[in-house]
């Protein structure tokens, strides 16, 4: 059943099997490539602390899915960053957008994706994201802005993490 905030449905079961792939298909990255989850803890983290963050909405949708069993901790109580428990606790199919995005994070403004924001460096040793996976994400991304909620929490409210900035294009790194 969608989430409902007010008067917006977001569908949270449907919008996962949008991003249901992974950057190398049949892969858990986190497994098969660095061996530690380096985007899920946050002590491998070395430029500080990585977080995850969560959609309005995504986090009540997946405390209801999975019965409050969710292996993440709120940093500070209403912060809205939280640090996840790394692969040991993940429920794939349940992993929040944020993680299914990794390594990229939307840059919004006026409504439209204007780049993404690729938050590797320096945890990640993934040299080479696939074009292919990044136009998904790119593509999945444009799909989300069409909820207004979530178009205006990524321009006005959503966190704003370090990154290489990415044109949609993929013709101007900023």
């Amino acid at each position: 059943m969608p989430k409902t905030i007010g008067e917006v449905k977001i569908d949270f079961e449907n919008i996962y099997k949008w991003f249901h792939g992974t950057i190398y298909p049949g892969q858990d990255c986190g497994k098969t490539i660095c061996g530690k989850s380096a985007c899920c803890y946050p002590h491998y983290s070395y430029s500080g602390p990585s977080y995850i963050y969560y959609l309005p909405g995504e986090l009540e949708f997946l405390r209801a899915r999975l019965n409050n069993k969710f292996p993440a901790r709120e940093i500070e109580p209403g912060s809205g960053r939280f640090h996840c428990f790394g692969n040991a606790g993940c429920i794939r199919e349940y992993r929040p957008i944020d993680c299914r995005s990794y390594p990229f994070w939307p840059i919004v403004k006026d409504g439209r994706l204007l780049a993404l924001l690729d938050v590797r460096e320096p945890r990640c040793p993934i040299k080479k994201v696939p074009d292919s996976f990044f136009e998904t994400i790119k593509e999945n991304w444009i799909r989300l802005l069409e909820i207004p909620m979530v178009a205006n929490w990524l321009e006005y409210d959503a966190p704003k993490p370090n990154g290489k900035i990415i044109s949609v294009d993929k013709k101007e790194v900023y």
